[in-house]
């Protein structure tokens, strides 16, 4: 950003915008609402272009607000300040509310919460969710959870969303909570202490 584009040698602003997530998902902003301003006076407005960029020309130095606002999910307010020495400004956007609107939409098409999970306990039912590797087959797991009155039930691959990692969580603690009451304190030691004979024993068999 500066007051004077050394190539045209006209007075301009640049602003690029760009979020990321975990490093896992960059998405360029497509047209994105702007709006500059400078003692409470709306000076510029536009959109930007594709590679959610705008440019302001004949500005002078001094202290402007930028706003972008898309679709409510990613925004920006900041204050900047123009001098000769800046060419350039980058804002990345919050997108916090964005994946929280994406998790909220999401988690309400995934088929389990706290209440299915008190409806199949009802029924007989009991299953803790589960995601990932399994090294045991379902029957040979089953063997072992039969006995505290539950069957592991995979619902994801290694890769868990976030949505998909809450709608577990929640489900999973009321499943927990009824387990803690049937089988007593120390549970949970005693099945993974059941699963690790199982896992050796097997490991064992498939050595001769």
């Amino acid at each position: 950003m500066t007051t004077k584009d050394k190539e045209t040698g006209k007075d301009s602003y640049t602003i690029k915008t760009s979020k990321t997530k975990k490093g896992e998902l960059r998405t360029e902003i497509i047209y994105a609402p702007y709006k500059v301003i400078q003692d409470s006076q709306i000076i510029a407005t536009g959109t930007t272009s594709s590679d959610g960029e705008f440019r302001i020309e004949n500005l002078r130095k001094g202290t402007y607000e930028i706003q972008i606002d898309i679709n409510r999910f990613l925004r920006a307010d900041t204050l900047i300040e123009l001098n000769e020495k800046r060419t350039r400004i980058e804002i990345e956007l919050d997108d916090k509310h964005l994946w929280r609107y994406l998790d909220s939409t999401q988690l309400a098409k995934f088929p389990y919460n706290k209440e299915i999970a008190e409806r199949d306990i009802q029924n007989g039912e009991v299953k803790i969710l589960s995601a990932g590797l399994q090294l045991l087959s379902d029957n040979d797991l089953d063997s072992v959870t039969i006995k505290y009155g539950f069957k592991y039930f995979p619902v994801a691959g290694c890769i868990v969303d976030s949505y998909q990692d809450k709608a577990m969580e929640d489900y999973n603690s009321v499943v927990y909570e009824y387990l803690d009451k049937l089988n007593g304190q120390h549970w949970r030691e005693n099945l993974k202490a059941d699963i690790k004979t199982l896992y050796l024993s097997l490991g064992k068999k498939n050595e001769r």
